[in-house]
């Protein structure tokens, strides 16, 4: 929610460790297939996906753009993007 909401509004990429089933597995998806978001299932993988966006310059400003541009929608475009996606 919050933490996912401040990372778009300032354009800051996220990998997501751990999602609680439903929602918010639902959200790392969607973040995840918009590129602004890499979810990993284990602390192991967390790592590596952060180690390879910081040695992955173009990787990590792709996804620092997809998280800007859902960002500056506000969050009820982004609910609204969830919603329709899941249908």
């Amino acid at each position: 929610g919050l933490i996912t909401s401040e990372a778009l509004a300032t354009g800051t990429p996220l990998v997501i460790p751990i999602a609680i089933p439903r929602q918010e597995t639902a959200n790392a998806a969607f973040l995840a297939a918009q590129n602004a978001a890499r979810v990993a299932d284990t602390a192991d993988e967390a790592v590596a996906i952060v180690s390879d966006l910081l040695n992955g310059k173009d990787a990590l400003d792709a996804m620092k753009a997809a998280a800007r541009s859902l960002g500056k929608n506000g969050a009820a475009t982004i609910v609204q993007a969830v919603r329709d996606w899941m249908n």
